[in-house]
């Protein structure tokens, strides 16, 4: 068994540490915890796993990340584009995302192109 830390967050701050052991097996986890408090944690990470397992199936596809979406942002600069694209985003239109940042880095290259030649 192995004690180990880690750093608590709530709201993307550290809060403060937790302590928790690591047990290396099964009878580990038993002769350290006992078995009713093994099977409580076991089935309290079921119904966390499947829970999170649902919610992810549920959500999938329809989250863009921070990084991401500054990507996007970047790119697309004109005010209605930019209406449109939010739109599509929060509607979750993945097709209709992309047709509006090609649209934009097309239009991008013309004008670059453009800059070049003159």
């Amino acid at each position: 068994m192995e004690t180990k830390t880690m750093e608590v967050r709530s709201g993307g701050q550290v809060v403060g540490t937790a302590t928790y052991a690591e047990c290396a097996s099964v009878e580990e986890a038993i002769a350290h915890h006992g078995e009713a408090e093994v099977l409580s944690l076991l089935n309290g990470a079921a119904k966390t796993k499947a829970a999170n397992d649902a919610r992810r199936i549920a959500t999938e596809g329809t989250k863009v990340s921070t990084k991401a979406l500054k990507g996007l942002m970047s790119c697309v600069t004109d005010p209605q584009d930019l209406e449109q694209l939010a739109d599509a985003i929060t509607e979750g239109d993945m097709d209709m995302v992309a047709e509006i940042v090609n649209r934009a880095k097309d239009a991008a290259a013309v004008a670059a192109s453009a800059s070049a030649s003159a």
